[in-house]
């Protein structure tokens, strides 16, 4: 598990988030998508790709928001940062709640 995945995982543990990690994905077209993680409830949708580099799309960025999809491209925090929580609530609440079927978490701005 790379940083990023802990960190990652650790926000949804904190903010009662479903965290899919890894995610892979199949996009019409035959590309493979490897991704850090999904998170479901947030972006669109379907959810939210993370990726660590833009080019782990394999060019299917258009197709990826055309089947409901959103994404980002993270880089692994480095070993000296520290864990903050109201960073996460901040990119999280930028990409917006997408899980249509649940109600918006209060943390969210």
């Amino acid at each position: 598990m790379t940083p990023l995945q802990a960190e990652l995982q650790r926000a949804g543990q904190d903010l009662g988030l479903e965290i899919v990690v890894p995610y892979n994905l199949d996009v019409p077209g035959g590309v493979h998508i490897h991704a850090i993680a999904l998170l479901p409830q947030l972006g669109a949708q379907k959810g939210m790709i993370i990726v660590s580099h833009f080019e782990d799309l394999q060019g299917a960025a258009i197709q990826l928001v055309d089947d409901g999809y959103g994404y980002s491209v993270l880089d692994d925090p480095s070993p000296s940062d520290v864990y903050d929580l109201h960073s996460y609530i901040d990119m999280f609440s930028e990409w917006g709640w997408g899980a249509t079927s649940e109600t918006r978490p209060d943390w969210m701005k």
